[in-house]
């Protein structure tokens, strides 16, 4: 799987909303994995069929969800991941709703709430 990165250049045409909305999905994601990933939300993304048919087969989310989602699979299936930078231009009236964002950060980690768990307190 190749995933693209927004941030390793040029951050600063990336709107705030956004660069914040990329952290609590990282830690999300860090929680639920234990792994890092810096561009968790980034929809740059490109697999290899087999990728595809591992990480998709099944897949029962959507909106911000998918991203998170797909990425965990893969860290589970013990696919590689490359990193890619890439470049992308924001439309100045472009919003996000944070508060639908929240709400799906919220439903990943009560999907995996076991993972999460064992990473908090080291349980087995």
């Amino acid at each position: 799987m190749v995933l693209g990165v927004r941030f390793s250049q040029a951050a600063s045409r990336i709107p705030l909303s956004r660069v914040l909305m990329n952290v609590l999905a990282v830690l999300a994601f860090l929680l639920i994995s234990g792994s890092f990933v810096s561009d968790v939300l980034c929809g740059f993304r490109a697999y290899s069929n087999r990728a595809a048919k591992t990480i998709f087969e099944g897949l029962k989310v959507g909106g911000f969800e998918v991203e998170e989602e797909t990425l965990y699979r893969s860290v589970k299936s013990g696919l590689l991941i490359a990193q890619i930078p890439v470049s992308v231009n924001y439309p100045k009236n472009m919003k996000v709703d944070l508060m639908k964002f929240s709400e799906s950060v919220l439903r990943i980690l009560r999907n995996h709430w076991k993972e999460v768990l064992r990473r908090m307190f080291l349980i087995r």
